[in-house]
């Protein structure tokens, strides 16, 4: 084995020391993330329950230090950060905005047996509202591909990472946070047919589409048949009733534009109630939360009536259209 001189025995000390350093400082690039897409309502005293989870887990390692700070965002104009959890629990939360968002961090130095520094960790768990159709837009057409990653994991209602160096405490820290969500309260669940039609919106739509002028075509059908069978014989045609007919096929053709406008109405609206139908707000923790929670059981209530109605016009249309067919073939 060849022997090291003292000049490369030093430069490998200084590069040891160097990397220890960038450890302590930025901890190591492993992380892991974990989406949570279980809707959950979460209020000031659940946060605090996750705070303290996480505090206790942390007697059972040698921490050299540890810091904790907030990012609430309220209404997306607003932003509030805390620098540590006094100042995010003793906070006057009775305030009019909405809350959009909120992130935790936990930053700590853990020191192993048989390391001689510190490694830095840290854990970060974001809540959030689910995203606008402008901003899904505008992460979809960015260039920037952190934007588009972001909007790939922030669509969950509660996202968790944890940056670390040794994987048993990652492990260990991704369990809380999951223990502590599933004990969540959870928003009124949906009505179990409903949520299988909202499931299958885009097909529902289709068909109502579809139906709308496929009777729209056989009412006209029919007319067109029952209008023309004195004319059946092979006798040459009258120009008025040549000229009669072609008004009425340009009549057809105007009533079918009109069907068409009217399933892609009834099928819009229909998919529009039903995304309205069930959606929650994630906080309870301002003023505004509770207006939120009020407003939108309304407005599920009224999307609900409002896509019966919208599904119950397009079935009368068909039936009415099947019955109309059938009287004028009869």
């Amino acid at each position: 084995m060849p022997e090291q001189t003292a000049s490369e025995i030093t430069v490998s000390t200084k590069k040891e020391a160097l990397q220890q350093l960038f450890r302590v400082l930025v901890g190591q690039p492993n992380h892991a993330i974990e989406l949570f897409n279980e809707p959950i309502l979460v209020g000031l005293e659940d946060l605090a329950t996750l705070h303290s989870q996480i505090l206790n887990k942390l007697k059972h390692y040698d921490v050299s230090a540890d810091e904790f700070s907030a990012t609430v965002v309220l209404h997306d104009t607003r932003y509030e950060e805390f620098g540590n959890w006094d100042s995010l629990a003793g906070k006057d939360w009775r305030i009019p905005e909405q809350t959009t968002s909120i992130t935790l961090k936990w930053r700590f130095l853990v020191q192993f047996r048989g390391e001689t520094k510190p490694s830095s960790h840290g854990v970060t768990v974001r809540l959030a509202n689910q995203p606008r159709p402008f901003e899904v837009m505008q992460a979809m057409f960015s260039k920037d591909p952190d934007e588009l990653e972001r909007f790939e994991i922030e669509p969950a209602p509660m996202t968790c990472r944890v940056d670390f160096v040794d994987h048993l405490l990652s492990q260990e820290l991704l369990s809380i946070v999951s223990n502590w969500h599933g004990c969540c309260r959870k928003p009124e669940p949906v009505m179990p047919l409903i949520e299988k039609i909202q499931r299958h919106a885009i097909e529902l739509g289709n068909t109502i589409q579809t139906s709308v002028l496929v009777f729209a075509v056989l009412v006209s059908g029919a007319y067109f048949y029952r209008w023309s069978a004195p004319f059946a014989t092979p006798t040459p045609m009258p120009g008025v009733v040549f000229r009669s007919m072609v008004l009425l096929l340009a009549g057809i053709g105007l009533f079918l534009y009109f069907a068409r406008g009217v399933g892609r109405w009834l099928a819009g609206r229909v998919q529009h109630y039903l995304g309205r139908f069930g959606r929650f707000h994630i906080f309870e923790l301002t003023s505004g939360d509770s207006n939120r929670h009020t407003t939108l059981n309304a407005k599920s209530r009224n999307a609900f009536i409002k896509f019966v109605a919208a599904a119950a016009a397009a079935l009368l249309w068909n039936v009415v259209g099947g019955l109309f067919t059938a009287w004028l073939i009869g």
